[in-house]
């Protein structure tokens, strides 16, 4: 049954003409190379990513005073890309994208790994493929297409989330998550937590503020 969702679902994309990482996929035909970006973080508080599909692991280390990206890039040979990683004021801004062609296949992705300062705030726009963040002490805003998102850390958090299971730790602010579908944990959270939610199952535990929760389908566990 599960494979049988698996096919659907990517039948119904290829017609809409969408684009979808699936983590563990075939990528064979596809190139692969890894580039690294340094960035000192002198005057810089907040790191804004604009990234498309692939895997994004961010870790946040006290002493650290530079960003540190290694990508691993998964690519069709002579199909241009964009990695960029830059100053602008106070702000780091990461940018990853690929040129798209019709009928290109396996699509190509790059699986990103950053090391910052956990000082930071982040401002993310993912397009799909897992998300670990860990270790941050500022604010998080999330907005992400599709994929699994674990959050271990940080102060208020902002999610936006089309589809995938949420895991969310120890955060020492207010929590707001908008989610499509996909299962959600929150645990050990500080402050208020508003929930807005599709589908999906969703697990509480030791939250400290005040619960809000709109919910269309699925289970809810204290």
């Amino acid at each position: 049954m599960f494979r049988t969702l698996i096919v659907m679902s990517v039948l119904l994309l290829s017609v809409s003409g969408c684009i979808i990482y699936v983590e563990g996929a075939n990528h064979s035909s596809l190139k692969h190379k890894q580039e690294t970006r340094i960035l000192n973080t002198e005057d810089l508080s907040s790191l804004m990513a604009n990234v498309g599909a692939g895997q994004l692991t961010i870790n946040g280390v006290k002493s650290q005073k530079e960003i540190k990206l290694t990508a691993n890039i998964y690519y069709h040979e002579n199909t241009p890309y964009i990695l960029t990683l830059k100053k602008y004021g106070d702000i780091a801004k990461l940018n990853t994208s690929f040129e798209q062609h019709k009928n290109m296949r396996p699509n190509p992705y790059m699986d990103l790994v950053l090391s910052i300062p956990a000082y930071f705030s982040l401002d993310i726009n993912d397009g799909s493929g897992a998300i670990k963040i860990t270790n941050m002490e500022a604010n998080i805003q999330l907005n992400d297409g599709s994929g699994n998102i674990q959050i271990i850390g940080g102060h208020q958090l902002d999610i936006q989330d089309g589809s995938g299971s949420i895991i969310i730790k120890n955060n020492s602010g207010n929590t707001t998550v908008t989610d499509g579908s996909g299962m959600m944990t929150i645990r050990n959270s500080a402050g208020d937590l508003i929930i807005d939610d599709g589908s999906g199952d969703i697990k509480l535990q030791h939250i400290a503020g005040n619960i809000s929760i709109t919910d269309g389908s699925g289970d809810i566990y204290p």
